[in-house]
């Protein structure tokens, strides 16, 4: 709405607003299909066999290149998407600088 994230459906839940939903029923067709092209995009970006042989995101090496690497953290350009640090924020995988001193806070 005006460009800010309203809800974001994750498993049982809208991690925008907290409440409990049934993803199958809640969610309309069209924002599943935008979740499934999502879910395309990050077997884009990991290797999807070690994904589900190991149960971890493991990112391919060609991807790397696109990422800028700042101390400890790989980067993807807010230009990739503007709602990108909003939605990785919303489910809690999200890492900052805190302050000037290279400190950093999950």
């Amino acid at each position: 709405l005006n460009g800010k994230l309203t809800n974001l459906f994750i498993d049982l839940e809208d991690k925008i607003t907290g409440a409990a939903i049934e993803y199958w029923v809640d969610v309309p067709s069209d924002i599943s299909q935008i979740s499934d092209d999502a879910q395309d995009v990050i077997f884009e970006w990991n290797d999807r066999d070690e994904w589900e042989d190991s149960d971890q995101l493991i990112l391919l090496e060609g991807k790397r290149r696109a990422l800028r690497e700042e101390r400890d953290m790989l980067l993807l350009g807010l230009d990739y998407t503007s709602f990108a640090k909003d939605i990785l924020a919303s489910i809690g995988i999200t890492a900052a600088p805190v302050d000037g001193g290279g400190k950093g806070a999950v």
